[in-house]
């Protein structure tokens, strides 16, 4: 039941390695959700014509935002090659589409967050971000288990 007064507080990490832990765990059990229970969510709602658990489940397979920056880049770059090659330019059009639709978003975020004197500096450490989530993505899509630690609290 929806409570309004209800308060929920919670003691962050501090140190990078505190950080670290808890992104991982995070990104992680997020992937996790999307391989275990997406595809099952999203088959219940179509059988029984369920929007409201199909629009759930197409929410919970959106991917962490590194990972889905780190999709769509290669989507960029696999589109472009077809289309170097001789292919068609549609799917380069899209994945194009997608990634400005995606920065969009991100730039909006900003501005609402009011961290727009930030955003030079975000687009720039974007890619370095992204990359020291790389293991992290690779031990998920190898099925890694991770193994709960409690990140330090400062």
């Amino acid at each position: 039941m929806f409570q309004s007064s209800a308060l929920v507080t919670s003691a962050f990490p501090v140190s990078v390695s505190g950080q670290e832990t808890q992104r991982t765990r995070w990104e992680t059990g997020h992937l996790n959700i999307i391989r275990e229970h997406v595809p099952k969510l999203l088959l219940k709602g179509m059988r029984r014509a369920d929007l409201d658990l199909v629009v759930t489940a197409a929410d919970a397979a959106i991917p962490p935002l590194s990972l889905l920056v780190l999709s769509l880049t290669a989507t960029v770059f696999g589109a472009a090659i077809i289309a170097i090659i001789g292919g068609t330019l549609a799917p380069l059009t899209i994945a194009a589409i997608a990634c400005l639709m995606l920065a969009a978003a991100i730039c909006l975020a900003a501005v609402k967050m009011r961290a727009t004197s930030n955003l030079i500096k975000i687009v720039v450490l974007v890619p370095a971000y992204v990359a020291s989530k790389l293991a992290i993505y690779a031990g998920a899509a190898a099925g890694k288990p991770i193994e709960w630690i409690r990140s330090k609290r400062d």
